[in-house]
C-alpha cells in the first residue's frame, strides 16, 4: 500500500493496488512518514476501505478525529461479540458521528424511538454503544445521552442481525415490496441517491420498521397526531407513496401502520430523496 496521505501518527490514507482508497491505523503508522512511502505491514493495526461515492478522505470530508474515535468504537464493540462490522459501517458510522457532534455544537438534539428495541433484541451492539460514552468523551470532548448513543448501537447492526429473530424471508419481502413501491412512485433509484449515506439510512429504518411490524410492535401514537399538520404539504408525495404502502401491508398481513410509523418513513423518504438534485426532485 502506497501513502497518499498522513492523519496522524497513528493513521494515514493510502492506495491498496486494485481495491480503493484506504484508511489504515496502527501505532506509529505515519510519524515519519511521507506521501509515497510504503506502509509498513508491521504496524498495521486496522484497515477500512473507501467503496462510498463521493467520500474522498483526502478532502477530509470526515475529520481524522471522528475516524480515529469510530476505530476506538470498533474495538470496544469487537470485544464484546459484535460481528460482522464491514467497512460500509466504518464510514456510515462516521459520517453520522460527525453529523452528530456538530448538531450537538448548534444545540440541537434528536430523539431516538428505538432505544427500547436496541437494548432488548441487541444487547450486544447496545453494550458497545452505551460504553462508547467514554471514548466519544474522551477523544471528542462532547458528552452523548443515551438517544445519540442508541443511533451508534443502531449503525453497529449487521444487516442480518436485523431479521434473524423473524425470519429472513418474511422480513426481507416486507423491505423488498416497500422498497420496489418507493422506487416506483419516489424515483429512489438515482444514483447520486443510491450511493449516498441517506439511502443507506433509509434502508436501515425500513429494515426496522419490518422488524417491527411483523411482531407487533410498531411506534404508537401518542397524543392524536394530524400528519397533515405535522408535514405540511411539503411531504405529498412521500405521504402519498406511504399510503401505498400502508393500502400494500394492510390488504396482505391485515395490519394497519401506526401514525408514528408514517411520520418516520416519510421523513426517511423526503431526506432520501433530498441526496438528488434538487432541481430533479
Amino acid at each position: 500500500m502506497t501513502i497518499t496521505g498522513i492523519l496522524n501518527n497513528n493513521a494515514v490514507i493510502a492506495n491498496d493496488h486494485d481495491r480503493s482508497e484506504v484508511i489504515v491505523f496502527g501505532t506509529g503508522v505515519g510519524f515519519k512518514a511521507r506521501r509515497g512511502d510504503t506502509v509498513d505491514e508491521q504496524k498495521i493495526q486496522s484497515v477500512y476501505v473507501n467503496n462510498v461515492e463521493g467520500l474522498a478522505l483526502t478532502k477530509h470530508q470526515i475529520p481524522v478525529n471522528i475516524l480515529q474515535t469510530v476505530n476506538d468504537i470498533f474495538s470496544l464493540a469487537r470485544e464484546k461479540g459484535v460481528e460482522d462490522l464491514s467497512d460500509a459501517i466504518f464510514f456510515s458510522l462516521s459520517d453520522h458521528l460527525h453529523a452528530s457532534v456538530q448538531r450537538r455544537l448548534r444545540g440541537i438534539e434528536l430523539s431516538n424511538p428505538f432505544l427500547y428495541e436496541l437494548e432488548m433484541y441487541f444487547p450486544q451492539e447496545w453494550s458497545a454503544a452505551m460504553d462508547s460514552r467514554e471514548i466519544i468523551r474522551q477523544n471528542l470532548q462532547i458528552e452523548f445521552g443515551k438517544d445519540e448513543l442508541g443511533y451508534i448501537a443502531l449503525h453497529l447492526l449487521a444487516e442480518n442481525k436485523l431479521v434473524e429473530s423473524v425470519g429472513v424471508s418474511n422480513t426481507m419481502r416486507i423491505v423488498d415490496d416497500i422498497m420496489a413501491i418507493a422506487t416506483s412512485n419516489l424515483e429512489i433509484d438515482d444514483e447520486a441517491i443510491l450511493n449516498s449515506f441517506r439511502y443507506n439510512r433509509l434502508l436501515t429504518h425500513v429494515k426496522l420498521f419490518a422488524y417491527r411490524f411483523l411482531r407487533d410492535e410498531q411506534l404508537e401514537d401518542g397524543a392524536e397526531i394530524q400528519l397533515s399538520q405535522l408535514l405540511g404539504n411539503q411531504f405529498d408525495t412521500e405521504l402519498n407513496c406511504i399510503h401505498l404502502i400502508r393500502d400494500y401491508l394492510e390488504e396482505r398481513y391485515h395490519k394497519k401502520i401506526s401514525n408514528q410509523e408514517i411520520l418516520y418513513l416519510a421523513i426517511h423518504f423526503k431526506t432520501c430523496r433530498l441526496a438528488k438534485s434538487p432541481n430533479k426532485l
